[in-house]
C-alpha cells in the first residue's frame, strides 16, 4: 500500500514534469492516479475516458482555479476525486 509520501511524489511529478506536466500542456488538467499500479498522469480534461465524472472534474477544475491540483484516484473499482493544495505540491518541489 501506498504512503502518503508517496502518494504526493506521484501527484507532484506528473504535474511538473516538463513534457508532459501541467507546464508543457494546459491547466485544464488533473492528474489520474493509479494506486496499484503506482503510476500517476496528468490528463487534460478532453483526455479523461470516464465520462460519468467529466462535469464534476470540469466544476472542481474551475471552483479551484490556481489554488488547487485536481487528482482522480483510480482504487481498482473505485474512482475518488480529491484536490491537493498547490502550496503543498510547490513546498514538496522545492524540499525535493
Amino acid at each position: 500500500m501506498p504512503t502518503d509520501s508517496d502518494v504526493l511524489r506521484l501527484v507532484c511529478d506528473a504535474v511538473t514534469n516538463e513534457d508532459t506536466g501541467e507546464r508543457a500542456r494546459g491547466t485544464d488538467g488533473v492528474v489520474v492516479l493509479n494506486r496499484s499500479r503506482m503510476m500517476a498522469e496528468y490528463m487534460r480534461l478532453e483526455e479523461i475516458k470516464y465520462e460519468q465524472i467529466k462535469e464534476t472534474l470540469r466544476d472542481a477544475l474551475s471552483e479551484s482555479g490556481d489554488h488547487s491540483i485536481t487528482v482522480v484516484d483510480v482504487c481498482e473499482n473505485d474512482i475518488h476525486v480529491w484536490q491537493l493544495p498547490r502550496r503543498e505540491a510547490v513546498q514538496y518541489a522545492v524540499d525535493k
